[in-house]
């Protein structure tokens, strides 16, 4: 797969003549059209970019579980110390039956 830079159009009429030839003197503009429009970009960064994309995402979602798995844990966490509670006012009621009782 090919990827232009710049369109060959870009390089025709008389407005790309002088800025072009102001930055590179030893090229003709025509010659300098054709080797931006088949540049392309090298396999290697192309791969480097992909991993290191791959890598951000994998961090990302990596991050994204160990959150969830905090949020669950603390759930739990609230939901047992409810639990607790809950039982230490039932002994405590059947404390107070026992003594008010017969």
């Amino acid at each position: 797969m090919t990827r232009r830079l710049w369109s060959p159009e870009a390089f025709e009429g008389t407005l790309c003549i002088p800025l072009v030839s102001d930055f590179y003197p030893s090229h003709s503009p025509k010659a300098l059209a054709t080797i931006l429009t088949t540049l392309e970009p090298s396999r290697m960064h192309r791969t480097k970019w992909n991993q290191k994309k791959k890598k951000k995402k994998k961090k990302k979602k990596k991050k994204k579980e160990e959150e969830e798995e905090e949020e669950e844990e603390e759930e739990e966490e609230e939901e047992e110390e409810e639990e607790e509670e809950e039982e230490e006012e039932e002994e405590g009621k059947r404390k107070e039956d026992n003594k008010n009782g017969p």
